[in-house]
């Protein structure tokens, strides 16, 4: 398992979407969505934000 943690954060560091995954993290906290379903929705916006950056 700490393999398996070790290697989902360096793919999550390497993609680039570590802020979709930090915001989908705290908004669930606040509101009853699924956090898959928040990454899913931030994804696009956050991969077009990236590349203007």
């Amino acid at each position: 398992m700490a393999y398996a943690a070790l290697l989902s954060g360096i793919t999550l560091a390497q993609a680039g979407v570590g802020c979709v995954h930090g915001l989908a993290a705290l908004l669930g906290l606040f509101f009853p969505i699924l956090h898959r379903v928040i990454c899913g929705s931030l994804l696009s916006s956050a991969i077009q934000s990236n590349l203007e950056s």
